[in-house]
């Protein structure tokens, strides 16, 4: 629950966040570390840097990781937007408990 209020239980951000947790060796309680120290470098007032600015910055880098030598670009969305993630539970010694499909629509 730690990480949910830390990212504000913003929909996107949680998404994001449950992907690079999934697809990668970090605890949730990692994650939340490297998600507080990388929003504190991104703004002199890290509560002024929205939570998916922050967690989109963060799976750009998991995807660098997972893909070596391959550009990773971002590409402006027109129209309808389909977000889909991994929600993923934590437990107490911060190991992924269970997992849930999210999926946000955005018009």
């Amino acid at each position: 629950m730690e990480l949910a209020d830390e990212l504000r239980c913003e929909p996107l951000a949680l998404a994001q966040a449950a992907s690079v947790v999934a697809s990668s060796t970090l605890a949730c309680r990692d994650y939340r570390d490297y998600f507080a120290r990388t929003r504190q470098q991104m703004g002199a007032d890290p509560d002024e840097v929205p939570a998916a600015e922050v967690t989109w910055t963060l799976s750009l880098g998991q995807a660098e990781s997972l893909l070596p030598g391959m550009p990773v670009r971002l590409e402006p969305a027109t129209g309808d937007v389909r977000i889909e993630g991994v929600l993923v539970e934590c437990g107490a010694d911060g190991r992924a408990t269970s997992c849930t499909l999210v999926r946000v629509n955005v018009d």
